[in-house]
Order: C-alpha cells, then structure tokens, then sequence
C-alpha cells in the first residue's frame, strides 16, 4: 500500500474495527464543505479534503468531479493523500489516532495501518499534505488560498479556493467554498425576510384591530 508515511502493520482485526469507526461512505455528488483541510495531486487526479461535512471529493487534474466520499473523525485533523502509483487509490490520514486508512475510487476498503510519527518520514509528509499549499505535475499548478479569484477579498482564514493554472497559464477554479457560503447567506437573508413579512402583518393587523375596538368602545360610550 503506496504512501509517503512510514506505517507500523496492525492485525486485520484491528484494521476492519477502525475502518468500521471511520464509515467511509461514497455518494453520489459532490460535496460542499465550509472549509478545505488539504488537498493532494497526483499525476491523473487532486483530491481535496473539507470539513463539515466530511468529506473527500476526487477530481481530474482539469478539475472535472468524479466521486466523493463522507465519513466520520471524532477528534482531531483527518488530511487526504493520493496514491502516487496506483493512481485510483487515496488514503485518509486521522491525525491525533495515527490512523493511515487505504481506499480505492469506488470506496473499497483496502486496508489500513499505524503511522510512525516518530519517523522522518512521516513529519514529512505531514508537513507535505497539510503545510504545502501548491502543488505541481505534468499538467501544471494547484494553489490553495483563502482569497477570491478577482479583487484578491479575503472572506476568511480558512482555505477555501483552490485553482489550477494550466502550462499555458490559463487559471480555473476546482473549488471554491466562498460560493457556497454566499449561496447559504442568501438563502439565511430569504429566510429571514419570509419570517419577518408575516410577523409585519401580523402587527398591523393588531394594531387595527386595537383601533377599531378602541372606536368601538367610544362610541358605545357616547350612545
């Protein structure tokens, strides 16, 4: 099982007890999370992983979507690693267990193992997966960033943007979490207003109905 971690072998029992935790799920689109954790490359496919939900989505090095998988971390970081020889297979990293987790494109469970942290290898790739936020291959450059494509706006400190500049230098976006999120503050602001259109009416209608009692009443008193 390729990977860039130094791994310590655990028993198969022990393997399909901490996959069954992890439920790895694929699904049938792809996911809108509200932050990026990492992203990987390899030289066909990136794959970026998001929190909340999360999830792993897996696209062409051009950015076209092919699958996407949920699953489930307690505690802690949880980082995507693209299989750099077997290029239809990832691996899920759970951070503070020291879990490395083996799948395929299909969501097949292939295996799983401890990761060395001690090991230099591992620091490493650690340091590849979460700190490197630009990648190349043959295809061009991947960049990770928290600003908006025009303007250069920083909406948030997370990541949220990632872009790929081909060789001729043309830039595109694989995924942007700020669309999403402008897209839920839309929807939060409608939400809003249809609650507070009713709750207008409502007043108004009190207060003329107060009004009209109020006449009422003076009347009866003048009769």
């Amino acid at each position: 099982m390729n990977t860039s971690f130094k791994t310590v072998d655990i028993s198969s029992k022990k393997q399909l007890e901490r996959a069954t935790r992890l439920n790895l799920q694929k699904i049938e689109n792809e996911v809108m999370g509200e932050s990026i954790k990492n992203f990987d490359i390899n030289e066909k496919y990136v794959a970026i992983c998001l929190s909340s939900p999360q999830a792993v989505n897996i696209y062409k090095y051009n950015g076209e979507w092919i699958c996407s998988f949920t699953f489930k971390v307690n505690t802690g970081e949880y980082w995507v690693e693209l299989n750099k020889t077997d290029l239809e297979k990832f691996n899920l990293y759970t951070v503070r267990d020291g879990d490395l987790f083996f799948y395929d494109f299909s969501g097949k469970f292939v295996g799983a193992a401890e990761v060395d942290n001690s090991a230099v290898e591992s620091t490493d790739a650690s340091s590849y997966l979460h700190l490197k936020k630009e990648k190349s291959n043959e295809h061009g450059t991947y960049k990770l960033s928290s600003e908006l494509e025009k303007g250069k706006i920083k909406l948030t400190d997370e990541e949220s943007i990632l872009t790929f500049t081909n060789m001729q230098g043309k830039e595109t976006i694989v995924y942007n979490v700020n669309s999403e999120m402008i897209k839920k503050n839309e929807q939060i602001k409608q939400t809003r207003f249809l609650f507070f259109i009713p709750a207008v009416v409502f007043a108004v209608i009190g207060m003329i109905v107060s009004i009209l009692l109020y006449l009422h009443i003076k009347r009866k008193e003048r009769a």
